[in-house]
Parts: C-alpha cells; sequence; structure tokens
C-alpha cells in the first residue's frame, strides 16, 4: 500500500498558531503570496518525516517557535505552566502498521501518524523558572525538549523512516550543503538495504589500499609525519557520492539544468518501483527556461505513482498541473481555500489557456478566484 499523507496540523509552527490542511493523494499545488507559509509548511513535512533531531537543532527553536506567541508570553505573567507548546502532526492513510496506529494525536482517536513536540522540559523547572524571573525578556528555547513519536506513542529517529520522502528546495539548487544532501537521500532510497553495508566495506577497503600503495612512496621519504585517507563517517561513501550526466557531475551543471536533473531523477521509476512515497517540490519553476519548465510541468503531471507537494509563484504550473489541487494560502489568515470542487469545465479549460494573472497578488486571486468559481472563463 503506498504511503500518503492525509492531513497537516501545525500549532505555534512559524507564522502558524493552529493550522490545519488536507491533502490529495496524488497532487498539491501550494499558492499564496509571500509570508503566506508555503515553505514553511514543506519544511514541517520534511522534519517530521526525517525524524532528526540534528536538523531541527541545526534550525533553532527560536526560529520555528511562532515569534508573536514567544512575544505575548515574554510581555505577560512569564508564568511556567504558561510556556508555550509547539507541534506538528501528520496523519497517514490506513498503513496496517500497528507501530503508527493510536491516540498520540489532539484528534484523541486511533490514526496512523507521526508526531513532533517541543515542549519545556519538567526536570529543568528550576532554572527555567529562574530564567522567568529575570527583568530582561528571556526565552528558554535552550531548556524545551525534541521529541519524535508516532500516533502509537513509540520514539523514532532518522534510521527509522516511516516514509521515503524528498524535499528538493529550486531556491537552493546550486547549494553545495543541499547537493550533496540530496544525492545522499537519493542514494539511500533507491539502495537496497542488503547492498548498503557491502557497498560502504568496499569503499573503505579502497580507500586503504589508496594509502597503503599510491601514498607509499610519499610516506616512505617522511619520517614522524605521514599522509593517510580519511575513512571516518564524516568522509564515508554517502558523503563522497555524486550523480552525473553524461560523466558530468551535477555539481558542474548550471542551475537550471541541475535544477531539471534533480527533479526527473526523482521522479523516475527504478526496476522496483518509485524508491519514494512523497517528493516535496519548492518553486521548480526557479532557474528554468520557458522549455524546460514546460518539459518539467510535463513530468510532474505525468507522476501516478506518489504523492506530490509543490509550492509555486508561476500561473503555467498552477492551471497546467489541475487548479483542482491548488490550495491557496494568505500571509493575513490560517485558513486555507481549497479548489477542489471547481467545476471540471473550469479546470479543463484552464489546462489548454492557462490564467496567466492568477498569482500576480493575493486580491487578484481572490477576484480570479470568484470568477472561476462562476464558471465565467
Amino acid at each position: 500500500m503506498s504511503k500518503v499523507i492525509t492531513k497537516l496540523k501545525l500549532h505555534n509552527f512559524k507564522r502558524f498558531r493552529e493550522f490545519v490542511v488536507d491533502f490529495s493523494e496524488d497532487m498539491n499545488l501550494l499558492i499564496g503570496d509571500n509570508e503566506s507559509g508555503k515553505s514553511s509548511i514543506l519544511q514541517s513535512l520534511d522534519l517530521v518525516m526525517s525524524g532528526s533531531r540534528s536538523k531541527l537543532e541545526t534550525l533553532g527553536l527560536e526560529s520555528l517557535m511562532n515569534a508573536e506567541v514567544v512575544k505575548e508570553f515574554l510581555a505577560g505573567s512569564k508564568f511556567y505552566n504558561d510556556l508555550p507548546v509547539m507541534w506538528v502532526e501528520i496523519y497517514l492513510n490506513e498503513q496496517n502498521n500497528p507501530d503508527l496506529n493510536g491516540k498520540n494525536n489532539t484528534q484523541d482517536a486511533n490514526y496512523d501518524g507521526l508526531k513532533l513536540i517541543c515542549e519545556p522540559m519538567i526536570e529543568f523547572g528550576t532554572e527555567i523558572a529562574d530564567i522567568l524571573k529575570g527583568s530582561e525578556p528571556n526565552f528558554p528555547f535552550e531548556y524545551y525538549s525534541i521529541n519524535f513519536r508516532t500516533f502509537q506513542g513509540g520514539s523514532y529517529t532518522g534510521y527509522r523512516r516511516f516514509i521515503k520522502h524528498l524535499l528538493l528546495d529550486g531556491s537552493q539548487i546550486n547549494n553545495e550543503y543541499a547537493t550533496r544532501e540530496y544525492v545522499k537521500d537519493m542514494y539511500l532510497a533507491r539502495v537496497e538495504e542488503r547492498e548498503k553495508p557491502k557497498h560502504r566495506n568496499e569503499y573503505r577497503k579502497h580507500k586503504t589500499l589508496f594509502r597503503d600503495t599510491v601514498l607509499s612512496e610519499l610516506n616512505g621519504r617522511l619520517d614522524t609525519y605521514k599522509f593517510s585517507v580519511t575513512t571516518n563517517s564524516k568522509s564515508n561513501l554517502e558523503v563522497d557520492l555524486t550523480i552525473t550526466e553524461n560523466d558530468i557531475p551535477i555539481e558542474n551543471k548550471g542551475k537550471g539544468r541541475q535544477c531539471f536533473i534533480k527533479t526527473e531523477f526523482a521522479l523516475q521509476r527504478s526496476s522496483a518501483g518509485n524508491p519514494l512515497d512523497l517528493l516535496l517540490l519548492e518553486e521548480p519553476e526557479n532557474h528554468l527556461s520557458h522549455t524546460n519548465m514546460k518539459n518539467l510541468v510535463g513530468m510532474i503531471a505525468g507522476t501516478k505513482d506518489k504523492q506530490l507537494i509543490v509550492t509555486t509563484h508561476n500561473s503555467l504550473i498552477c492551471t497546467r498541473l489541475d487548479l483542482r489541487k491548488a490550495i491557496m494560502l494568505n500571509s493575513s489568515s490560517d485558513a486555507p481555500a481549497k479548489l477542489h470542487e471547481l467545476p471540471n469545465s473550469t479546470a479543463d479549460f484552464s489546462l489548454k489557456h492557462p490564467i496567466t494573472t492568477f498569482l500576480s497578488s493575493f486580491s487578484q486571486k481572490r477576484l480570479c478566484l470568484l470568477k472561476v468559481m462562476r464558471n465565467t472563463y
């Protein structure tokens, strides 16, 4: 059974105090003005599915917790019991996995799902209280716990991922770290479990062979200090891998070509089927020419075997991928608007005649939405 996210719930996460959105099992298009929360939604999904404490710590809880909630707390009585909590819940379709199913969610009912919760650590109550008594505003971010739990109640980490996913950010397409993480994620998604230890062992063996043969002549001329090759976890196969096109590493390609290659490779099926359950695409139109963007839209539209959640500012992507899959966001509201009830005739018309002003501004979007719902195009 394919793994699909059916619902996302956010509490005090970035700009969202309370946010709920339902996803379709195939395509989902997040559309909105700047600061409407499109990127935050993808980031929240990526964090929960990754189960990576280090990823969250690198970002910093202070950058993830709703700034207005923190500000209001510091301006108030600053009681320990009033400290805000941040959580993210993702609900899954039924997986028949007892490790996922339970009532450890805010709906207090049996669902399959995953949850990230950040809350004050009780064992540091005294230290937190001392900080809050200070005259200067000082929020105790350092005394918050980070917990990844299934709805059954068990904990999980990045070594035990229940959903194979990939976040591909068009704005970071030429970032060295982002490229390295992309290659690593694609390798881990496609390699079989029995192959991983063999690959790592052979790679380490070849590094040792290089040290003992190629470097031996140079080291023979040295006394106490000699050259060697790093073989620890920070310089392993997954870190050193790259992906090539016609023997050229993707990091040596232009930004537009990198974007196209990474997206195409992530969408491709393997001999054992597509290795990814979910692909998160952040503004895939970045750096692409009109022709390549049309080709990319065709690839995305032809993907039938995985769930896609796409953010975009581009009207061509929005209309060509079906307006009925659109989820509209607004920087002045936490309530999303879905176009799933759009008449088929209107959606089909937009596939042939893109509404080029659909994304120009939110006021225009609302006007456009009224026109669309009245089927006046």
